[in-house]
């Protein structure tokens, strides 16, 4: 988890947008995930998916699913969430993949190797959130890893030019 959250606006009312692309190779039998959360804004919950893939996961192999969730806000505590997956025309845990996110004022864009897969209006994800990269076991989901995939890795290529983290300005 990163020690400071990404933030998205700033005190003084300057929009700006986050832009991070990430090489990564999803080898877990289980779930990898890219995600940022937040528990720090009074009244606040939400949370974004980068991705959530079962590399080898039966079933799951093409599968790429990217969520944005919203646990409450300062008007309801009500979880709802709008999530898109999107079929890879490769195993996704084959090689390393660069897996993007722009997340902007009006905006949250995700990408695969520069590729715009998904679009959503950002109607609540406006608060700074905490970078989390894991690996874990959702039985219920994608099952249970096979013995011989343990233990699962997901590896992120932190060293590869093609990071990159560049807050900058926004139209207003």
């Amino acid at each position: 988890m990163s020690a400071t959250p990404a933030r998205l606006g700033r005190p003084q009312d300057v929009a700006v947008a986050a832009s991070i692309h990430w090489p990564v190779m999803c080898l877990s039998g289980g779930s990898s995930s890219f995600w940022f959360c937040q528990d720090e804004t009074p009244g606040w919950g939400t949370e974004i998916d980068v991705f959530e893939i079962g590399g080898k996961a039966k079933g799951f192999e093409h599968k790429y699913h990217m969520t944005l969730h919203v646990t409450q806000t300062p008007q309801e505590k009500k979880h709802w969430s709008v999530g898109g997956v999107w079929i890879s025309p490769w195993r996704l845990a084959d090689a390393y993949h660069v897996y993007g996110l722009d997340w902007g004022k009006d905006e949250v864009k995700f990408y695969v190797d520069g590729v715009l897969v998904r679009s959503v209006e950002n109607t609540h994800w406006h608060q700074p959130l905490y970078l989390i990269f894991d690996s874990e076991t959702m039985p219920k989901w994608f099952g249970m890893p096979d013995d011989r995939d343990l233990p699962s890795t997901f590896s992120v290529n932190t060293g590869s030019p093609a990071i990159l983290i560049s807050p900058r300005p926004m139209p207003r």
